[in-house]
């Protein structure tokens, strides 16, 4: 997924406290709930779910402290069931290897909310996905960020690589023909020949 490749990247440009080889990264819209786990630099597994919240989108800072928290709590639930359910998935994190950090990003007024009651839950840092602080913009939005990250790849090169061109809009490599090459080679290793001699016919008629 390009958004999950482009804010893992993002990720991995920011400060983490302790440095931890495991850290997780959840990308939460009124549409889905995406999760990403790495580890030693490396995205070892993704997770997407379906659903439908569009009070994710509705959600605004004056919007009731109360319900702000209920959503928030609604969300922090879901997201704990599926991180779990993505460690237990994931067989190259071993089972006395525990998270030492988790992003948010998507979640808009609710990314404090959500954050704070994760942390609570899990005893895990969790802090919203930010952008570089060589990196000035007006907003944080998810498109903001995904976009950042992506833009990334244009400024330095990153940690994870990857093409992001569909397969079949991917430039196919030539297998190169030794024997075509070859044959090539002394037909023009012959024409360069001719060229030389007849050139020392014609010099020698001139004299």
């Amino acid at each position: 997924d390009v958004s999950t490749f482009a804010n893992v990247n993002l990720g991995l440009s920011q400060d983490i406290e302790n440095s931890p080889s495991v850290w997780a990264l959840a990308d939460i819209s009124p549409e889905a709930l995406d999760i990403a786990l790495v580890k030693n630099n490396v995205i070892e597994f993704s997770r997407n779910l379906n659903w439908s919240k569009p009070a994710i989108k509705d959600a605004k800072e004056t919007s009731n402290s109360a319900e702000l928290e209920g959503l928030s709590a609604e969300i922090t639930k879901t997201l704990i069931v599926e991180l779990q359910q993505a460690l237990s998935s994931c067989r190259s994190i071993e089972d006395n290897e525990l998270v030492g950090h988790i992003f948010l990003t998507g979640s808009g007024v609710l990314t404090p909310h959500i954050a704070q009651q994760l942390e609570k839950e899990t005893e895990v840092s969790t802090t919203a996905l930010q952008s570089p602080e060589s990196v000035n913009t007006l907003e944080s939005s998810s498109l903001t960020l995904t976009s950042l990250g992506l833009g990334l790849r244009e400024m330095k090169k990153q940690i994870i690589e990857t093409n992001l061109l569909p397969q079949d809009l991917r430039p196919k490599r030539k297998k190169v023909n030794l024997k075509v090459t070859l044959a090539l080679a002394a037909a023009v290793v012959l024409l360069l020949a001719g060229w030389f001699v007849n050139r020392v016919v014609y010099t020698n008629k001139a004299l």
